[in-house]
Order: C-alpha cells, then structure tokens, then sequence
C-alpha cells in the first residue's frame, strides 16, 4: 500500500479558472469555424488557448524576493580587494570604465601614501613614475573620459604589486 501524499492543490483550486478557460476556448473554436475556419483548425486555436491557458494557470503566485540585508560592515583585507577590482574590471570594448580604474587609484594611492606620494599631486609625478613606470602612471592619470585598456590596467596592477606595502626605512637593509 503506498503512503497517503498530500493535496497540494493542483488543477483542483483553480476550478473557476480551468472552467472560464474552456468556455472561452470553445467560444474561440466556434468563431474561429464561423468566420471560415475549417473544423480541424478551429479546434487547434481552442486547443492553443487551453494549452497556454493551463500553463499560465499552472505558475505559482507572484512572491516578492527580498535581498537580505547587510549589515554594513566594511570588508577589509586583500581578498575583499581583490573580490571588488574583478567585479569592476569588466571590460567594454576592451576599455576598462571609470568605475574599475577607481578602486585601481585608491590602490595606487595606499602602496604611495608610506612613501608620502600622492598621485593627485603634480609635484610627486616624476617620483612615482619613478616607482611604478611612465605607462603605469599614465594609465592612473588618465581623464575620465578617456578610459584605459584591459592590458595597460594590468600593466598598471603588477607595477603596483611590485611595490613593498611599506617603505624600507632609511637605515634598514632590504
């Protein structure tokens, strides 16, 4: 003997429904027959209703989908960084958007600010090309309406990681 399942509804609570979509699918068959259709065909487009009718019938009910909330803490650490600069480096047309070469910039401004360099300084220019490459600060200077190829942001990102986080002091071997 097999278990009892339960009732889960089915066709069974949409009674109402399943029968406004046969009688309007036989209304749909006899005028389509009246207007010249042949039987065959007629009952095909009634046949159609139904079908498209039980399946729509057959979608469960609209439910909301709420994203969990957060709870605003600051991610800190390499692996967050990381998690972020990927999902900001999609590339348009091999373009890397203003929106990736930020966090690239805030990178670049946290390997020089130990060193007391600051990229939006003028004055700190040739230091920092020293640092990290002419073609490297070029792509961290760049106006925002001239966005930098995939390749120069990755040029741009091993120039930076080949900076130490922290300056050797002046006294210490390296």
């Amino acid at each position: 003997m097999t278990p009892e399942l339960p009732h889960t509804g089915g066709l069974g609570r949409h009674r109402t429904r399943v029968g406004l979509l046969v009688a309007a699918a036989t209304l749909v068959s006899v005028v389509c027959w009246v207007v010249g259709l042949d039987a065959w065909h007629a009952a095909t487009a009634g046949l159609v209703l139904v079908a498209a009718g039980l399946c729509w019938t057959a979608l469960p009910a609209h439910r909301d989908v709420a994203w969990p909330q957060t709870t605003g803490l600051q991610e800190e650490g390499a692996r967050w960084d990381v998690a972020r600069l990927s999902w900001s480096l999609r590339p348009k047309r091999g373009r890397v958007p203003h929106a990736g070469l930020r966090p690239v910039q805030d990178i670049a401004r946290r390997r020089l600010a130990p060193r007391g360099l600051d990229l939006g300084d003028p004055r700190d220019r040739r230091a920092i090309e020293h640092l990290i490459g002419e073609a490297a600060y070029a792509t961290l200077a760049l106006p925002a309406n001239r966005p930098p190829h995939v390749r120069a942001v990755q040029h741009c990102l091993d120039a930076l990681d080949r900076l130490d986080p922290t300056p050797a002091a002046e006294g210490d071997p390296a």
